[in-house]
């Protein structure tokens, strides 16, 4: 994946998923300020750039509170993978990364 740039947040611990490890922290602790690390002119980061619009489009403008209601928010997260991304959401984690790596 190209555009990015992971932020310099020291990490307090690490998480484990179908063989990646990643840095984590407790929720809602906070280190340092995030830095923005999405590159919203590449592929990928105007993908997310996309997501985040539709969110605040079709479900915080619907909202009377301004939130993201949980089950709205997968609708639409679901919708973005299957649509956007072009990742089958019923699909294995291996079927996905196929799909992803033969585009």
């Amino acid at each position: 994946m190209t555009g990015f740039n992971l932020p310099d947040i020291a990490p307090t611990a690490q998480i484990t998923a179908h063989g990646h490890t990643v840095p984590a922290r407790p929720a809602g602790h906070v280190t340092v300020t995030p830095k923005p690390w999405i590159d919203p002119h590449c592929h990928e980061g105007a993908l997310i750039m996309h997501l985040f619009d539709r969110i605040k489009s079709e479900v915080e403008e619907d909202d009377r509170l301004g939130s993201w209601p949980g089950g709205d928010t997968v609708e639409v997260l679901l919708d973005w993978f299957t649509t956007a991304v072009g990742i089958d959401v019923n699909g294995t984690h291996e079927r996905a990364t196929a799909e992803m790596s033969s585009g």
